[in-house]
């Protein structure tokens, strides 16, 4: 019990209580996450299991639409069948009781989850034949913003061809109007502030505006939320930009562990860790090798094409170079077994 706690609070101690910190000490961070990411899913399931129990026994409709939204969400970066078969009960109870508000928030949520599996041209159909102007405030904020992600994800896939420009657009005038969208209360929070990260990383990715926004948005979130893991990547990819690559790893580990943490399946932070790491020193091949594996189960467990066709460029290069790495190790091993005997008494 002693040591799980020691875990808990070494994984979810901010880089910034931390000061700067050698490398061995952020890599046992992600080491130990992959280590008890079967701890984590435990609890994340247990989790889903009470919602589940909660819609089951909701007295009426309204709350158990209520329940079904909240088991969507929580499916939504972590398995997509899941997420996707929760989102269809939503939408067909919704219409079965005329509720205008959750039929539109699940057609929202369905242009969602098939943006994140790779069907961009249905999402972007679906909101599309939406009309932001006759929704409720919190309604219009989130179709904004699957909006964005959905142009997001495809200029990702879209990356070095032609379209990708467009693709980048969209998601700058998306974007925009979200920003645009929100109240005064509503810019106090931490989701404010990284969509306004964002916003200025576009504009500039090597200001110091952007670096602000996702410090504060940071700072704002506990560990364990997906706005801490985005602000957390967004700042790893400033400090990229400008060069800064001992601050760029570290708000990878940042991001990668939020992730473990939350388990959100739908990432990309690791990945680029790995990469990054490969990269930098060849002997690091082994401790990528690992951490790409993982991420390659992530997007098989939540079942992402991006991520898996993005991973499956890159994980047979570091497999290779760390099988090299064993086997030479192998042989330097065998060799040295050889040495006679009188050379070892000498």
């Amino acid at each position: 019990m002693k040591l799980l706690i020691y875990l808990l609070l070494l994984l979810t101690m901010p880089l910034a209580a931390q000061g700067k910190t050698d490398e061995k000490t952020l890599l046992d961070r992600i080491d130990k996450m992959i280590e008890n990411d079967q701890y984590y899913q435990g609890i994340k399931e247990k989790e889903l299991k009470h919602l589940k129990r909660q819609a089951y026994e909701a007295e009426d409709n309204q709350t158990r639409l209520l329940f079904l939204d909240s088991i969507y969400h929580a499916y939504s970066a972590y398995r997509y069948d899941s997420a996707y078969a929760y989102m269809k009960q939503g939408l067909e109870l919704a219409e079965k009781c005329h509720n205008t508000y959750y039929i539109l928030r699940n057609q929202i949520n369905q242009a969602s989850i098939l943006s994140v599996r790779g069907f961009y041209d249905k999402a972007e159909n679906l909101l599309q034949s939406l009309n932001p102007d006759e929704m409720p405030y919190q309604l219009k904020l989130y179709y904004y913003f699957t909006f964005t992600w959905l142009y997001n994800y495809w200029a990702s896939y879209a990356k070095n061809s032609d379209y990708a420009e467009e693709f980048h657009a969209q998601k700058k005038h998306y974007l925009t109007l979200l920003i645009q969208s929100f109240n005064e209360n509503s810019k106090k929070s931490a989701y404010y502030q990284y969509l306004m990260g964002e916003y200025a990383y576009f504009n500039n990715p090597t200001s110091k505006e952007s670096l602000n926004h996702y410090q504060k948005a940071l700072k704002m979130s506990p560990a364990k939320s997906r706005i801490h893991a985005m602000s957390a990547y967004g700042i790893a990819r400033y400090y990229k930009k400008n060069g800064k690559f001992d601050l760029y790893e570290e708000f990878l580990v940042e991001a990668s562990v939020s992730d473990g943490l939350c388990q959100l399946k739908e990432t990309v932070a690791l990945q680029k860790l790995a990469y990054y790491l490969f990269k930098k020193d060849a002997s690091n091949s082994k401790r990528a090798a690992k951490y790409i594996q993982h991420t390659m189960e992530d997007a098989q467990f939540f079942n992402n094409q991006l991520r898996m066709m993005q991973i499956s460029n890159i994980l047979p290069v570091i497999a290779s170079a760390n099988q090299q790495a064993a086997e030479r190790s192998r042989t330097r091993f065998e060799g040295t077994e050889k040495v006679p005997s009188w050379v070892m008494v000498v």
